[in-house]
């Protein structure tokens, strides 16, 4: 559960983890996968991530957007704000 404000919780669960099981030193990345884009829930979730108790060294979010020409990616990191790319499909 992540606190994001006055004490309201929102649960984590990203699609795709990679970590070292029971021990969150050596937690790297998550990934959240959308169809569209991602919500503000979905990018307060993955600042999350990367800050206590979590610690991931990064977290992603890839929104695929079929009706566009583009993919949408978010990156996160403990150590910068989030950059937000986006990526030609073609």
């Amino acid at each position: 559960m992540l606190e994001i404000e006055n004490g309201v919780l929102i649960s984590i669960r990203p699609d795709i983890i990679v970590h070292h099981r029971l021990d969150n030193s050596s937690n790297i990345l998550a990934i959240e996968a959308k169809l569209d884009y991602l919500r503000l829930g979905d990018r307060i979730k993955l600042s999350g991530l990367v800050k206590e108790p979590y610690n991931y060294r990064y977290s992603v979010g890839i929104s695929y957007l079929p009706g566009k020409r583009y993919f949408r990616v978010v990156l996160c990191s403990q150590d910068n704000e989030p950059l937000i790319f986006d990526v030609d499909k073609t």
